[in-house]
């Protein structure tokens, strides 16, 4: 289940997908995603480390059983896991793991995704594809521009001058005389 809910966050699926996982893995380290609200199937990396820890899961903790999604109840009867249920999962497992968030949720794993990808420097149109949407405005909510990020764009714009050799125009006797002519 933690192979699972690691890959579908590294995917940043919604929950409405995960629920309704049914992976295809190929050749060469990738995994197929069916995307039932585009009705399309994207293709992701996938990691050794997640393609071993997703084996030993459907080898040893996924119950046998005719579903063929991924995320199953581990009691009898099996079925898919509900929307509800991951939701209160990935809570749970958030809280566990110490993390200090305003908002706890399947929803944060997206956001936090979108924003480690533009953190790393990917553009916004591969994190639109990445998330699985149609609209960059859609993508737009879910990248959120953070305050480190807002530094280095200043960074960027800076001319290279030390600070102190600016020009401020409270220093500027020409300035400061036409302000008190006024």
């Amino acid at each position: 289940m933690r192979s699972c809910f690691v890959q579908s966050a590294v995917c940043a699926l919604a929950k409405s997908v995960a629920c309704v996982l049914r992976i295809s893995i190929g050749r060469k380290e990738k995994i197929f995603v069916r995307r039932p609200k585009q009705r399309k199937v994207q293709t992701y990396p996938l990691t050794t480390e997640v393609g071993n820890a997703l084996l030993r899961y459907l080898k040893e903790v996924r119950p046998r059983c005719a579903h063929r999604e991924v995320l199953l109840t581990l009691r009898r009867p099996y079925r898919p896991v509900s929307v509800a249920a991951l939701s209160t999962m990935t809570q749970k497992l958030q809280k566990r793991l110490g993390m200090k968030r305003k908002r706890y949720g399947w929803h944060v794993l997206r956001h936090t995704t979108a924003t480690h990808l533009l953190r790393a420097g990917v553009d916004i149109n591969t994190i639109r594809a990445w998330l699985g949407h149609v609209s960059i405005d859609t993508t737009n909510v879910y990248a959120e521009v953070d305050l480190e990020m807002k530094a280095k764009a200043l960074a960027a714009c800076d001319t290279g001058r030390k600070a102190r050799e600016r020009k401020m125009w409270g220093t500027n006797s020409c300035v400061m005389e036409f302000l008190g002519s006024l």
